[in-house]
């Protein structure tokens, strides 16, 4: 499966990235490091329909910040994109 992802918005304060699909669906991807902390890795999440990131066509980062970090402290896992997966961003 590939999915091709257009990034809309990066964040380098909170370092993490706002991206969209061919079908108007959001995700974020931030780096995670890995057990021993010695790497990052990419993760991607997608984000759900009702999550009100965008109102009157302005980005909410408090909203998307909110959800970043929830995914960073597990809450979201249904919602990770798989490793075996090829992501490209445009």
């Amino acid at each position: 499966m590939k999915f091709i992802l257009n990034e809309i918005f990066s964040s380098k304060i909170n370092q993490y990235l706002v991206l969209v699909d061919e079908e108007k669906k959001y995700y974020v991807g931030f780096l995670e490091p890995t057990f021993n902390r010695m790497s990052e890795y990419w993760v991607y999440f997608k984000v759900p329909n009702d999550l009100a990131i965008y109102t009157s066509n302005i980005l909410n980062e408090n909203e998307v910040s909110n959800f970043v970090q929830e995914c960073i402290n597990g809450k979201h896992k249904d919602l990770k994109l798989p490793f075996d997966i090829e992501i490209v961003i445009n």
